[in-house]
């Protein structure tokens, strides 16, 4: 399997049926910001899209076997994913360990959105 980098800023899985944004957010947000920021790649129609969204843990988990996204864009650093850990945080990963983390909400982290492609074709 290979990743194929589109024309525009969008990276596809053909076995996961999904859509990464090729860049994480360009600085750290805590939880709420974080929450949000998929909804302002939404407005402005980020790669053409409107429903881009955080990533849960088991789709980090999918990419985790893949190699070849594991080296086009995961970076050491943590980011966030669409679930909560606790009332006062949320779930992470932390690479390039692939940990699964739960920083507390105030903390700040990259955010790196997904959308599911398969329902375009």
């Amino acid at each position: 399997m290979r990743g194929k980098k589109l024309s525009g800023p969008c990276i596809t899985d053909g076995e996961t049926g999904l859509m990464w944004q090729n860049a994480y957010s360009n600085k750290r947000l805590n939880w709420e910001q974080a929450m949000d920021y998929p909804q302002i790649l939404n407005q402005g129609r980020y790669g053409g899209f409107t429903d881009w969204r955080l990533p849960n843990q088991e789709e980090y988990d999918d990419m985790r076997a893949k190699e070849e996204f594991r080296k086009l864009f995961f970076e050491t650093d943590w980011y966030w994913t669409s679930y909560q850990a606790a009332v006062s945080s949320g779930w992470g990963r932390e690479f390039p360990r692939w940990r699964r983390v739960y920083p507390r909400h105030d903390q700040r982290k990259y955010v790196r959105c997904v959308r599911d492609f398969i329902k375009d074709h």
